[in-house]
């Protein structure tokens, strides 16, 4: 199963909306997968016929989750995924009226993220819905290669996507990560959204493979 998180906040701060985890949740969330026998892996060793096999994902790639999620994950030694978008780089979510202010990690804080243990992945230039006229714009990477395997692997504006644009994907990542739509094709892998009221959820959904 592949999760996906999107900003982790400190205790002594506050939860916004439901794209927020506390770390000690997250935490305890990690702590559980981990008691349940789960064997943590990058998106390139994912097999979809591994019912243990877990890949942790985070989509924007905000600074609080280099400083609140990473020093987890370093601590247990799990592999995760950074899937940043281009344009954002060091910048705030200024576009996302419905989210209060947060910043997107710099340069040197994906770097550090990939030195504990991270790969940086690609989530488009602008976090645009996909479509016939800006699609090959959103898959071209204009960023610098900081780490190992980076930019290998890709996951839809909004976790939007169809058919039609597999080939062009394909050309450009070895694979392409979806959110609850998604499903086992390598193009599209199914992805659920971890949140912290709905994680006894996705562990049936865990029981169920």
């Amino acid at each position: 199963m592949i999760l996906l998180y999107h900003k982790i906040f400190s205790e002594n701060q506050k939860s916004f909306t439901k794209w927020w985890v506390s770390s000690m949740i997250f935490k305890s969330q990690i702590l559980i997968l981990q008691k349940r026998g789960a064997k943590f892996v990058y998106l390139s060793d994912y097999d979809v016929n591994n019912p243990d096999q877990i890949c942790i994902t985070f989509d924007g790639v905000y600074s609080n989750v280099i400083e609140n999620a990473v020093p987890i994950l370093k601590e247990q030694g799990i592999p995760f995924e950074l899937f940043l978008v281009g344009d954002f780089i060091g910048k705030t979510n200024d576009f996302d009226i419905e989210e209060p202010p947060c910043r997107f990690a710099t340069f040197e804080e994906l770097k550090l993220g990939i030195s504990h243990g991270g790969r940086i992945q690609w989530h488009s230039k602008t976090h645009q819905l996909l479509n016939s006229s800006n699609i090959i714009n959103e898959l071209t990477v204009d960023v610098e290669s900081i780490g190992p395997k980076c930019y290998e692997w890709f996951a839809y504006p909004h976790g939007q996507f169809d058919n039609s644009m597999f080939e062009l994907v394909g050309q450009k990542f070895k694979g392409a990560v979806a959110c609850e739509n998604g499903n086992d094709y390598y193009l599209s892998l199914k992805r659920y959204s971890v949140f912290e009221d709905n994680f006894d959820l996705i562990l049936k959904e865990m029981d169920k493979k």
